[in-house]
């Protein structure tokens, strides 16, 4: 079992899919047949009505999305946040098949719909009080399954 947390917060005002900084974890299967559990649980938030966009990667393939539909984007999750102080929590859980005994990493893409900030671990006011505007924290955590 690996994770890797990220306890910082991150922006993005993009419509291209991009890594969000520290939070990839990598994991090295035992055998070919092995299978690789992926738990993925995010805290984002974002500036205006646009939707956070999120993407899993194993390496360079993205893995565990929704169907294709024309133009629509292929995502494990996205959320529509219409209020700047709003948060939402997105999870993922997928068991993946790598098929290698090479070291594997996980890691999320994301981006926004429109010129938009989005943010993770953050809302988008981010006001200083104790009782509005929390920080969150992220992980993504992998477990080998033995075949």
């Amino acid at each position: 079992v690996v994770q890797t947390g990220n306890t910082a917060t991150e922006s993005l005002t993009s419509t291209t899919a991009t890594t969000i900084p520290d939070f990839t974890v990598a994991i090295t299967p035992a055998a070919t047949s092995s299978k690789i559990l992926v738990m993925v649980d995010m805290n984002t938030g974002g500036s205006g009505s646009y939707n956070t966009n999120l993407q899993l990667f194993r390496d360079t393939t993205q893995i565990y999305l929704a169907d294709a539909a024309g133009s629509r984007a292929r995502d494990f999750s996205w959320s529509h946040v219409t209020n700047a102080r709003f948060n939402r929590r997105a999870n993922a859980i997928y068991l993946d098949s790598p098929s290698s005994t090479s070291a594997v990493a996980y890691s999320v893409k994301w981006f926004s719909e429109g010129s938009s900030a989005i943010y993770l671990n953050r809302t988008a006011n981010d006001v200083d009080n104790a009782y509005y505007d929390g920080r969150g924290a992220s992980s993504i955590t992998v477990m080998e399954v033995l075949a």
